[in-house]
């Protein structure tokens, strides 16, 4: 599995510095990936339920001869399959009827879900946010949401034990305008100075 342009690029510095390259979780952060790309207000139905239809039969029927599904052949003889066969069916019923309104109580079941699926024998290793779930969600598909209630809400993030790759991605998409990237250069620069600051 080595299309790094696959996984989100914080993701990918979590799955680096974490994980020693563990290609489980690697390809659990590519699903989650592919899910959060897979959402789009403006595509039919139908279009979107094949589409995640399809992702959860590759897994099943441990069909990997496609150059999407192929990132994720080690999920299918993994031992925990049918749990993440529930995060892809959960999602799947969740994300037609996703809004603004329900998009945090989404974030907080599909959460605990993938923490779940990320422990290395039972051990966690990493502990994500269903903040920063949440706003990776946003930024990626460009939604529109209040910033200034949800930076209001969460006004003391040092109080949520946030990892630092995610504290510093929250941080600064709160400062980002609608549509505006953050790039790389940028974020690790700022995730240096976390660091040193640390």
């Amino acid at each position: 599995m080595n299309n790094n342009e696959n996984l989100f690029y914080i993701r990918y510095l979590q799955w680096k510095f974490y994980f020693s390259k563990n290609q489980y979780v690697k390809a659990i952060f590519f699903l989650e990936n592919f899910l959060f790309d897979n959402f789009n207000k403006s595509e039919e139905t139908m279009i979107l339920n094949l589409k995640l239809k399809w992702i959860y039969d590759q897994i099943a029927n441990g069909d990997f001869s496609n150059k999407i599904s192929k990132n994720l052949i080690i999920l299918h003889n993994a031992a925990n399959k049918d749990e993440i066969l529930d995060l892809i069916e959960y999602y799947s019923n969740s994300v037609i009827d996703m809004d603004e309104g329900n998009l945090f109580d989404f974030f907080k079941v599909f959460n605990s879900k993938l923490n779940s699926l990320i422990k290395i024998n039972k051990l966690e290793v990493l502990r994500t946010s269903a903040l920063f779930q949440k706003l990776q969600f946003t930024y990626k598909n460009n939604l529109d949401i209040d910033k200034a209630s949800v930076k209001k809400e969460y006004a003391n993030l040092s109080d949520l034990n946030l990892d630092i790759f995610e504290l510093v991605f929250i941080e600064l998409f709160f400062k980002t305008k609608k549509l505006q990237k953050i790039s790389k250069t940028f974020f690790l620069i700022k995730l240096l100075i976390k660091f040193i600051k640390k």
